[in-house]
């Protein structure tokens, strides 16, 4: 009898998955796993990402280029799906892109970036394997 029982309900789980398929650690709009994961699709394109903070400062001030990068933690609008991002930002509008990304307080408040979806083309001395970043340098 317990056999016959558990074998219907392995049949009838079997049947709902057929029906309704399930994605497993899908990515969502507006992460940076969501962009590597289709990055043909993505590739010179302009995108929007949300970024829910900085993670580390940018790394290559002093190098004696007309930008900076900053290494982000991004998700999608609604928090979940978060990944690791990397932003290139113009010198001037660096002070101004901290001051809107950067969370100073316990309230969780991602905010939506655009920019060009690029292949990491620079030296920027982080120790990450990101090959992939958001150039905002023309906005």
């Amino acid at each position: 009898m317990y056999e016959r029982c558990m074998r219907f309900w392995v049949a009838l789980l079997g049947c709902l998955l057929a029906f309704f398929p399930i994605k497993v650690n899908a990515q969502k709009k507006g992460s940076f796993s969501y962009l590597t994961a289709s990055t043909d699709k993505y590739l010179g394109k302009k995108v929007t990402i949300f970024i829910s903070d900085i993670t580390l400062p940018e790394r290559n001030a002093g190098l004696g280029d007309n930008f900076k990068v900053y290494l982000v933690d991004t998700c999608s609008p609604d928090g979940s799906d978060v990944a690791l991002g990397m932003v290139k930002v113009s010198k001037e509008k660096a002070e101004s892109f901290v001051k809107r990304y950067k969370q100073s307080s316990s309230k969780f408040s991602p905010k939506n970036a655009e920019g060009i979806f690029k292949e990491r083309d620079f030296d920027d001395n982080y120790q990450v394997s990101v090959p992939y970043y958001l150039d905002m340098t023309g906005n």
